[in-house]
Formats: C-alpha cells, sequence, structure tokens
C-alpha cells in the first residue's frame, strides 16, 4: 500500500481515548490536508499497550480511533473517506512503550475493500471499520462483513 501524507501518530496517555491538545492539532492538520486532496482516504490503525487484559485493549483501541474519526468528521472530513483498522494489544512493542498507545493515521487513493485486504494480509487486525452506502460495516477476520449501523451523510 502506497502511504501518502499526512503520515502521522496521534499520542494517547496511559489507558485514555481522550484527545490531548497535541494530538488534537494533529488530527486538524490531517483534516486540512484532506480537504486540499479530496481523492484520498484515511486509514487509521488503533493500537495500544499490553497493560491490562486484552478484550479490554482492543475496546480501547477503538475507542482511541473513534475519537480521532470524530474530530475529523467534526472538521469536514466525510465518514466514508475513513477507514479504521483495530490491532489493539496485537503488535505492542513492549508493555511500558507509551509509543504503543496510538492511532497511526495515513492517507491513501486505494478503495476501503482494497485497503482491508492489504492489512489483513499484512497485520494482525481484529476489525476493520469503514463507511459504504450509509452504513458503518465491520468486518473480522475469517467472518463476512456485517452492517452494524446508519450513518450520517457527511
Amino acid at each position: 500500500m502506497n502511504r501518502i501524507d499526512p503520515t502521522d501518530v496521534v499520542a494517547f496517555a496511559h489507558d485514555s481515548a481522550t484527545l490531548r491538545d497535541d494530538a488534537s492539532a494533529q488530527v486538524d492538520a490531517a483534516a486540512k490536508w484532506l480537504r486540499r486532496h479530496p481523492g484520498h482516504r484515511i486509514v487509521l490503525e488503533g493500537h495500544t499497550d499490553t497493560a491490562g487484559l486484552n478484550v479490554y485493549n482492543e475496546d480501547l483501541a477503538t475507542r482511541r480511533m473513534e475519537a480521532v474519526r470524530e474530530r475529523l468528521i467534526g472538521r469536514g472530513i466525510a465518514a466514508n473517506s475513513i477507514v479504521l483498522i483495530s490491532s489493539g494489544e496485537r503488535v505492542a512493542i513492549d508493555p511500558e512503550n507509551p509509543n504503543d498507545r496510538r492511532v497511526v493515521m495515513f492517507a491513501t487513493r486505494e478503495l476501503p475493500q482494497q485497503i482491508i485486504a492489504q492489512q489483513l494480509e499484512h497485520r494482525d487486525v481484529i476489525v476493520a471499520t469503514w463507511t459504504d452506502r450509509n452504513s458503518l460495516m465491520q468486518l473480522q477476520p475469517g467472518r463476512p462483513p456485517i452492517a452494524r449501523t446508519a450513518v450520517s451523510r457527511r
């Protein structure tokens, strides 16, 4: 997959899905870039450290991505331009490494299905989420995609 700017790492505090001021500025800069490059999508990869229970970390990674997603949408980015890929703690560097508490953002011209297929092939993915025809879709490895909820046309 050809990653295109903005490529950035949004850091989070331990056990938190709240965007810090510096993280909000990073997301705002990505939204500005995306508005100038409307043919691109942004991929958000959610990660956690290994402290705590695996199921909790999966949820925390999702909440972190959702915080970034909501900020992007609030800054005018269409929901169908955002793809979420959760890895939770599965690709953690070290239990105490704060760099594991992150959402990696990168832009691409790929379609959601291409992004997800490549991520499933090369990464340890828990769940992929994207918007298709006004429905929030989710895919877990080994299962067919399911529509979770209807979303606004933003």
